[in-house]
């Protein structure tokens, strides 16, 4: 008998030992109140190009199936985050006097797949995520797909408040860090000649050469630090009618070039859109 109530105790004592911590957390973002308890901090910046019909010279929304490619990206990234990993959701700012503040802010509660029987609910957890992080999540996808305006530097400066802002903040210095980007990338310098739109990347006058990055990041003063953070970038392909090499190699090349000098590494490039 005395040996049956050792045996209990150990396997009660061993549940205790190995249940997860408790930490207090808040209810409407699902975070941790204790900042230190966040393990990784995930962005996302969104750039709603314009898209313009040819025909009725309108602005025209995102495909549907744009939509779905881009969503189905990012959740391939939420997919590998920690449990109570931050997403911080960012839309380019088009107004440089507007504040610079996060369109959504939640943590991620995990999907119930480390959740023991034992101890919890595999299947509330689970049905949690669901209702309190993917589902939310892909409304804001849906609600930042339609067109916004498109002016020269809109890109360049929200990532230079992401990286002032968000992940230079000190209270996630301890945190990961990593940045997904949603745009057409069109490199600034392509609209450097006011009144002239040049027809091609080799079009280009020699002060608008793409590989002359540190003279644009020189004269503009763009020196920001992402930190180390790892960057995907959404490529969301458009078609130009005058410009059809917008989007090509040296461009890409460029914006490497970008977060590169600037303490990130781009770690993949992803397609998306419809040509």
């Amino acid at each position: 008998m005395a040996g049956c109530v050792l045996l209990c105790a150990a396997f009660f004592g061993y549940i205790y030992l190995t249940s997860p911590q408790v930490v207090p957390f808040d209810e409407a973002t699902l975070c941790p109140q204790n900042t230190r308890y966040i393990p990784h901090l995930e962005v996302l910046l969104f750039e709603r190009n314009r898209r313009v019909d040819y025909v009725t010279k309108q602005f025209v929304p995102e495909s549907p199936n744009t939509i779905r490619q881009v969503r189905r990206e990012i959740e391939r990234t939420l997919g590998t985050l920690p449990k109570s990993a931050l997403i911080e959701i960012y839309e380019v700012n088009y107004d440089t006097g507007a504040r610079f503040e996060p369109v959504a802010r939640f943590c991620n509660p995990g999907d119930g797949s480390g959740v023991s029987s034992l101890t919890g609910n595999p299947r509330l957890a689970e049905q949690r995520y669901r209702e309190l992080f993917l589902n939310p999540f892909r409304q804001i996808v849906e609600d930042l797909s339609g067109w916004s305006p498109d002016y020269r530097y809109s890109l360049v400066d929200s990532l230079g408040g992401v990286a002032r802002l968000v992940l230079g903040n000190p209270e996630f210095e301890h945190a990961s860090k990593s940045l997904t980007v949603l745009s057409d990338f069109v490199v600034p310098q392509n609209f450097a000649t006011p009144g002239r739109v040049p027809v091609s990347f080799g079009d280009l006058g020699p002060s608008m050469r793409l590989g002359e990055f540190e003279d644009f990041a020189d004269s503009g003063g763009m020196r920001f630090d992402f930190r180390g953070s790892a960057v995907r970038l959404l490529l969301n392909r458009m078609e130009y009618a005058l410009i059809p090499d917008i989007q090509g190699p040296e461009h890409t090349q460029w914006w490497e070039e970008f977060f590169d000098s600037q303490n990130a590494t781009v770690e993949e490039v992803v397609p998306v859109g419809e040509w």
